[in-house]
């Protein structure tokens, strides 16, 4: 029966209703209830005590919520850091990314420009001749001259393309004879690039001089020769006149007097190209020292290169170590997942049962009074994470200081040391 009840006999069952929580039925109530009908027989009465259950329910309801609502708000307001922190992380690598890539980039053109003065200066004389006669091996070159600090493997690029150079400039040059014979002199090729704008690219122009002189000096022995076919061929005709005019004529032959004009003849021509080259390699004295600019320009071209390079170790080292931070915000620690688990937890036991429980409308206290157990010990699980976090932070925060106190020590041992070595060397 769910609630007190009393029945007055003999003549009509009347059920008395008391109140429901916390209160008892008085006989004497119960009698004058029962008098105005007649003498009755109080046959039986039942007392029950009930204590309603919602407002045990609705605490643990309200407490556990305000806790998730609380634990929550400060682990989104960590995730929220969290998110700021990789976004700034990303942005910070980023930009060390740009500033590493650039410094690849000098240090690839510091690089090249001293391998591209070095080639400058070894592909020149026999080095230049072997190469415009078709050799264009590295080893082989290196063997005329071992005057390449660098590896075989950087030097092919350079034997490649000077040997593509000879060939474009003789297919170029071969067709500009009659413009080539008209200029002289040492500064032939100069005149000649000058009064030629239609030339192309000339990535090498030592390639095309040695061309321009090679087809220079081919021309002219081949002009040489006809002017010496024809002189050959006047005196024949001379003597044979000589001869028909005077009986005697013969003995000037004999005399040598045919030499003797032919050298004359030869005297009054002027010297040739190859000739005048050869002439002023010999008596033109140098007027810079070409050895010690060779000398300036390597010193600088190194120094370049290795700051470049310094520069390049400096950017990977700073680098990698924001990827290793950056890697490190990427991926939360897993104290924070922990924390999402108990608190779901605390969730589900703290709100999701009592209201289930409440749903269902208990009307005694004694059946939803193990709710608080699982409410208990998910409490305690929340509060020991807070605990060993908060620890685990403050020990993580000291070992940081002692890290920091070591360094700074470290660099005020190092110092001085560095101060004293400058003052003895200066």
């Amino acid at each position: 029966m769910p609630s007190s009840a009393v029945f007055c006999t003999p003549h009509a069952p009347q059920l008395v209703v008391a109140p429901r929580i916390g209160r008892l039925i008085d006989p004497a109530a119960f009698a004058m209830f029962c008098a105005p009908r007649a003498p009755r027989l109080v046959v039986a009465a039942r007392v029950v005590h009930l204590v309603d259950p919602a407002p045990f329910l609705s605490t643990i309801i309200t407490a556990s919520a305000g806790l998730v609502a609380m634990i929550g708000g400060l682990l989104v307001a960590r995730f929220v850091s969290l998110d700021s922190d990789q976004r700034s992380s990303r942005k910070i690598l980023s930009e060390a990314r740009d500033r590493l890539e650039a410094a690849r980039r000098r240090a690839t053109d510091a690089h090249n420009s001293r391998l591209a003065s070095h080639a400058g200066y070894f592909f020149r004389g026999g080095v230049l001749q072997a190469v415009s006669m078709g050799a264009s091996d590295p080893a082989a070159l290196i063997q005329i001259d071992d005057d390449w600090p660098f590896t075989i493997q950087e030097l092919q690029p350079y034997a490649t393309e000077i040997a593509d150079e000879f060939v474009r400039a003789r297919s170029t040059l071969g067709d500009r004879g009659p413009a080539i014979d008209k200029l002289n002199g040492l500064h032939a090729w100069d005149d000649f690039r000058r009064v030629t704008p239609d030339l192309p690219e000339i990535r090498w122009d030592r390639a095309w001089e040695s061309v321009f002189d090679e087809i220079k000096i081919e021309r002219e022995k081949q002009q040489q020769e006809r002017e010496r076919r024809e002189r050959e061929e006047r005196r024949r005709r001379t003597r044979e006149e000589r001869a028909k005019s005077n009986p005697f004529g013969g003995l000037a032959g004999l005399a040598g007097l045919g030499d003797f004009e032919e050298l004359s003849e030869r005297l009054k021509q002027p010297p040739s190209y190859l000739e005048g080259l050869k002439l002023a390699s010999i008596v033109t004295p140098p007027q810079t020292d070409h050895g010690a600019i060779r000398a300036r320009r390597e010193d600088e071209l190194r120094a370049a290169d290795d700051r470049a390079r310094q520069q390049v170790e400096d950017y990977e080292a700073e680098f990698r170590r924001l990827q290793q931070d950056h890697t490190e915000i990427v991926r939360p620690d897993s104290r924070l997942w922990w924390g999402v688990g108990i608190l779901g937890v605390f969730t589900i036991l703290g709100v999701g049962l009592p209201t289930s429980i409440m749903s269902q409308g208990p009307d005694n206290l004694a059946s939803a009074r193990w709710v608080f157990w699982p409410f208990a010990i998910s409490l305690a699980l929340l509060i020991g994470y807070i605990v060993i976090y908060l620890a685990k932070l403050t020990g993580n925060r000291n070992q940081a200081d002692q890290d920091g106190a070591r360094r700074s020590s470290a660099l005020s041992t190092h110092r001085p040391g560095r101060l004293r070595i400058r003052r003895r060397s200066g």
